[in-house]
């Protein structure tokens, strides 16, 4: 028998397995305060709020960094547009085109089935070369944009941005 075979590599191939288990276990459920939606992120993300004086509306943004990755969650009521949130939506979505466009170059940009937007660039922010991939949608009068921001799209930690975004969903009600 080779040495490291048998029941050392047998443990080790299961202290591997134990320790992706704990890692995929270790993300945290987000719910809205008011069941609009659920998400989760690779850790407790932080919170904070700010007022934006220009549309009148506070904006709510839960954050965690996780390895080179950022993990953004934010949304904002949308003042006096519960007849056009369609058209809001488009606005926000090409006004987030633009800035993107200036800092670099928009890579993607698509429609996503069952309603939403998705946009994703490669541009400098704050002296550094990231790409981001953010997923905007409309519900009710809200506006909900994930975001993810890394210097490796996609990266080493592709599964982990797949896994924000597909845990996101609005609540119908």
């Amino acid at each position: 028998m080779r040495p490291g075979g048998g029941a050392s590599a047998r443990n080790s191939l299961e202290n591997r397995a134990t320790h992706r288990a704990a890692k995929r276990s270790r993300w945290y459920v987000l719910r809205g305060t008011v069941d609009d939606f659920i998400i989760e992120f690779p850790g407790k993300p932080e919170y904070s709020r700010a007022l934006l004086p220009e549309v009148g509306t506070e904006v709510h943004k839960f954050h965690f960094f996780f390895g080179e990755n950022l993990f953004v969650l934010t949304y904002w009521e949308i003042p006096r547009a519960r007849t056009r949130l369609e058209e809001t939506l488009q606005r926000v979505v090409s006004a987030h085109v633009a800035g993107e466009r200036a800092r670099g170059e928009v890579l993607k940009q698509v429609r996503l089935p069952g309603g939403g937007y998705e946009v994703e660039s490669r541009g400098v922010f704050n002296n550094a070369l990231l790409h981001s991939r953010v997923r905007f949608f409309v519900k009710d009068t809200r506006i909900y944009t994930l975001t993810t921001m890394t210097p490796n799209l996609p990266g080493p930690n592709k599964g982990d941005v797949d896994r924000f975004f597909s845990s996101f969903h609005l609540n119908r009600s």
